[in-house]
């Protein structure tokens, strides 16, 4: 058995068969690369929302610790002021302190001396 000359007419067949696998090898690159650019471009907005929503909830909660601090500081103003409004209070009030903590070291004392 002896091989025959390829003949033009395989030739051609051949080559644009081979012609026909490099434009296909071309196009998938091309949709690999038009691919790998939509994920890429997506990624980048979402991580740029993320972002911007994380920036936005550090500020949120800013404003919230100053408002309560705000509130405390307020708060702590209005009872000092009420301090200041009733003198009499404040100090009837330390020397009930005084005298139920002397009445409990003597308590705490005659036990001990019986």
């Amino acid at each position: 058995m002896t091989k025959t000359p390829p003949t033009d007419e395989s030739r051609r067949v051949r080559a644009e068969a081979q012609a026909t696998k490099e434009r296909e090898n071309a196009q998938a690159w091309v949709d690999h690369d038009n691919e790998a650019r939509a994920v890429e471009e997506r990624t980048a907005r979402l991580r740029a929302l993320r972002l911007a929503k994380e920036a936005s909830d550090a500020e949120a909660a800013a404003v919230v610790a100053a408002e309560k601090a705000a509130e405390k500081a307020a708060k702590t103003a209005r009872a000092a002021k009420r301090k200041k409004a009733e003198p009499g209070a404040e100090t009837s009030a330390k020397t009930s302190a005084k005298s139920s903590t002397k009445s409990s070291a003597k308590t705490t004392a005659e036990p001990g001396a019986s």
